[in-house]
């Protein structure tokens, strides 16, 4: 036997190291000890004690030894197992561990990546590298340029911007003076980067800087909106965000001049075609309008609003905005006779009031909106524009509290919908009132034309109200079978009898007025739904009187097969 103590496990069988481990911790090895060097005695206790002997040197087993059977059969047993398992454990806690020699350090492998080449290359060569680069390629050559345009020392602010956008359109201009889908994707680029550094110079501090950026973006980029293949709404979106930076200027409180030069900036540009062909002009004004310190700038500016208004044509949106634009104005100017008149005078219809008002509602004036809107209910004829303002007039109602308004716009509105999905806000509105205030409102339902909706919803009223009895009689004096099979399985707990009646007599009339499969379908998907709530004795009455008195109609028999009993 010769093998390394460290490496037991391999060379005792498991049985035997399975036997030894639990003697250790049994604590049968008794007396361990080194009678001689490298010759160890232990006794081990099991059915008896037993003898063991151990020669290592120096770190290997060289021979063992017991007195029991086992040994002396196979040459190995639990018993040795246990002494040098235990042996190994002694000599491993006593020697001392040696401090482990970390590894020398090695340089991680450099990667080949731009970082890399940065890091190792000269001021110089990097320069020359990008001036040459930039002479081949031009995407390249825009990218530097708009990235770092504002460090160009020497150059009049407004004149570095205006040539960057002019070599950007330049560079992607087709013959024909239009744009494809991968020019306008590059302007729409420097746009956005422009943009940024429009909020850097802003977060900075350099107002001037900002406006000078944006006065560029509308100038030159307005005059490509009409030529461009793609992505024009993303270029007029960036166009209008030049316009926003200017109100956030002003907000800003910035200095005397740069606030006039805005102002006289908008002046200059709201009148020139251009802006008036793109819908851009009312930008124009509302910078005008928060640029404005002076009466005079505010008369200035509604001079230019009735200019606008005499001399060219608008559609509907346009003309709201720039009526609400007036409107705002002559409360700044206190003119209470000129906005008394407004309305009936400049407004040309509802629709361009009810535009207006949802402008002032949206600006959180509720009571110039309700003024508005009162008076534009007033002027118009037409009984749907009239219920789009009612349904503006609720939404203010519900916002302020007011339940007295909130039920008499409620309540107009569902007699004009007929859609019950309106009897929740007149229901909350009329509160404790409900139940002495809805018999008026089914006098009022009742009263207008009868039609398909005033029936269902009178039907709704009754079903969710209770009413069975009425519901009942409505669905005999209708005699819609659509509304008898929305509703009338509903009332099988209440009105069973009537409600037997009710389709026998329905689905005779029905079925002398309509032959062929689509009226037989119907009858059975009635009849269905009825079997389908529990009335199956009712269901094989109606289909035995149905067989007996249509026999001869085929379509019927086969659709209603399913519901016979043996």
């Amino acid at each position: 036997m010769n093998f390394p103590l460290q490496h037991i496990e391999a060379y005792i069988n498991e049985t035997a190291l399975i036997e030894g481990e639990q003697l250790i911790d049994e604590g049968r090895v008794l007396g361990l000890h080194e009678a001689e060097r490298h010759f160890w005695l232990a006794q081990v206790q099991h059915d008896r004690t037993y003898e063991v002997e151990v020669k290592i040197s120096p770190s290997k087993v060289r021979a063992v030894s017991c007195d029991c059977a086992r040994f002396r059969e196979t040459g190995q047993c639990g018993h040795i197992a246990a002494v040098l398992l235990l042996l190994r454990r002694e000599r491993t806690a006593a020697s001392p561990t040696p401090e482990p020699t970390p590894p020398p350090a090695l340089e991680p492998a450099r990667r080949l990546t731009t970082g890399a080449v940065l890091e190792e290359i000269s001021h110089d060569d990097l320069l020359a590298f990008v001036k040459q680069y930039a002479k081949t390629n031009r995407n390249f050559a825009l990218a530097l340029k708009a990235r770092f345009l504002p460090q160009v020392a020497g150059m009049d602010s407004r004149e570095k911007y205006l040539q960057l956008l002019d070599t950007t359109i330049a560079a992607v201009r087709r013959p024909d003076r239009t744009f494809n889908q991968r020019g306008a994707a590059k302007i729409h680029k420097v746009l956005l980067e422009i943009h940024h550094q429009i909020e850097e110079a802003v977060v900075q501090g350099y107002l001037a800087e900002a406006v000078v950026m944006a006065q560029s973006i509308i100038e030159k980029t307005t005059p490509l909106l009409r030529k461009l293949e793609s992505r024009q709404e993303e270029i007029q979106l960036q166009i209008k965000r030049a316009f926003q930076v200017l109100q956030q200027i002003l907000t800003k409180t910035p200095p005397p001049a740069l606030r006039e030069d805005i102002r006289a900036y908008c002046l200059r540009e709201c009148r020139k075609l251009l802006y008036r062909n793109n819908r851009l002009t009312p930008h124009f004004y509302q910078v005008l309008m928060q640029a404005a310190q002076e009466p005079e700038h505010d008369q200035q500016l509604l001079d230019l609003l009735d200019e606008q208004l005499a001399r060219y044509p608008l559609d509907n949106r346009e003309l709201a905005r720039i009526l609400f634009l007036k409107y705002t104005l002559l409360e700044k100017l206190d003119r209470r006779a000129d906005l008394h008149g407004f309305v009936r005078t400049e407004a040309p219809g509802a629709e361009v009031l009810l535009l207006l008002v949802r402008q002032l509602w949206q600006k959180n004036r509720p009571e110039q909106a309700k003024t508005l809107a009162l008076n534009a209910l007033k002027a118009t004829t037409d009984e749907r524009q009239a219920a789009a303002i009612r349904e503006l007039l609720l939404e203010i109602a519900e916002a302020e509290g007011d339940f007295m308004t909130v039920s008499e716009y409620a309540e107009a509105q569902l007699l004009y919908n007929l859609d019950f999905a309106g009897l929740a806000s007149l229901k909350k509105a009329v509160g404790e009132r409900w139940i002495s205030y809805r018999p008026v409102l089914l006098t009022k339902i009742k009263a207008l034309e009868a039609t398909p909706a005033q029936a269902r919803l009178l039907a709704t009223i009754y079903q969710t109200e209770g009413l069975y009895a009425e519901l009942l009689a409505l669905l005999r004096t209708t005699r819609s079978i659509e509304l008898v099979g929305d509703f009338g399985h509903l009332l099988l707990p209440h009105e069973r009898a009537g409600v037997f009646a009710l389709y026998k007599t329905l689905f005779e009339d029905y079925l002398h007025g309509h032959v062929g499969r689509k009226p037989s379908e119907k009858v059975r998907k009635i009849i269905r739904r009825l079997h389908q709530h529990g009335a199956k004795d009712m269901v094989e009455a109606l289909v035995s009187h149905l067989l007996q008195r249509f026999p001869e109609r085929h379509t019927l028999v086969e659709e209603l097969a399913g519901f016979q009993t043996d």
